[in-house]
């Protein structure tokens, strides 16, 4: 019986440190297991702003209009061709947060501009699309050149909320009378701003898609002839709309960056202030948040121009300007 003892004791003394040292073993770091006693620190993006001291005219026109445009920090500018002309304008607004704006000015005394709806992969299907990708596929099936684009009405899962016609194709219908449009009526180039904010203080004929080649809706109406449509929400968020002056005479597309401390965005309100300070009377508000995007073209290029939010924004259909 005390042998029996002896050799129970003489086990657990064995097994005891014979399983500690394979529990020991089993935990023991491989050798291809990555160190993470070195990693440094994420590179936070620093929005270095160089001092301009010259202040472009455009820049200088909304300044003297847009009371939120508090402080000038910088802009610049670069022609497009002949007649379109794009700037890049940064700005503190009245709670002195920064504002990154881009516009494209498209003048028609200097070049007869039109448009032309864009659609993803340029095909007949609701889906989506980064927008630089989403010009230069429609661009192979026409004969006019694409100059700028950008995003155009809201959608849900790629199907836009408006009437929708493409190359004369009507693909989707709506009857509202409310809806801002922009369209190109069958044999024409002439770029339509249609509908109005309330179809009974101004009434509008009913839209019939099948005598446009090209149409595509926006969501916010901003001028309707002159007239403001005000707004009681101060959401500031990314934004994208496109107006008109009176005469007719000059196109602006207009993209304001909403990323964090980037760019505060815009509120609907201060977005009509800026397009009337240059002279429009007819604006409405496209789209925006994570798929406001403009873009223009660099020779064979598209370049987007605002910052995304996150890569590059996917749109479901676009407005694109042409020139011949």
């Amino acid at each position: 019986m005390k042998n029996s003892i002896n050799i129970k004791f003489a086990y657990k003394a064995l097994f005891v440190p014979l399983m500690m040292g394979l529990i020991l073993s089993s935990c023991k770091q491989r050798d291809d297991y990555p160190d993470f006693s070195n990693l440094e620190p994420p590179v936070i993006e620093e929005d270095i702003i160089p001092t301009d001291n010259d202040v472009l005219p455009i820049t200088q026109r909304i300044k003297n209009s847009a009371p939120f445009l508090k402080t000038f920090l910088m802009d610049s500018a670069k022609t497009v061709t002949t007649g379109i002309e794009y700037s890049h304008i940064r700005f503190l607004n009245d709670l002195d947060q920064k504002v990154s704006m881009h516009i494209v000015e498209m003048d028609q005394s200097k070049k007869k501009v039109s448009m032309v709806t864009l659609s993803p992969y340029d095909d007949y299907l609701y889906t989506t699309q980064q927008l630089p990708e989403m010009m230069k596929m429609n661009q192979e099936t026409l004969t006019s050149k694409i100059m700028v684009g950008i995003v155009g009405d809201n959608h849900s899962a790629g199907t836009p909320t408006g009437s929708y016609v493409k190359k004369g194709r009507v693909i989707k219908t709506n009857t509202s009378l409310t809806l801002p449009y922009l369209g190109v009526k069958k044999g024409s180039s002439e770029i339509l701003f249609l509908n109005s904010p309330n179809s009974t203080t101004y009434p509008v004929p009913a839209i019939v898609p099948a005598d446009y080649s090209s149409l595509i809706a926006g969501q916010n109406w901003m001028l309707f002839n002159g007239v403001d449509v005000i707004y009681t929400t101060t959401t500031t968020v990314a934004r994208t709309a496109i107006g008109m002056t009176a005469d007719k005479q000059k196109l602006y597309a207009i993209s304001v960056d909403g990323v964090n401390a980037f760019s505060a965005g815009i509120s609907l309100n201060n977005f009509r202030t800026i397009f009337k300070a240059l002279g429009c009377n007819m604006a409405f508000f496209t789209s925006g948040s994570a798929t406001n995007a403009l873009a223009v073209r660099d020779q064979d290029d598209f370049i987007l121009k605002n910052k995304p939010a996150a890569g590059l924004p996917v749109v479901a259909n676009a407005i694109g300007f042409v020139v011949d």
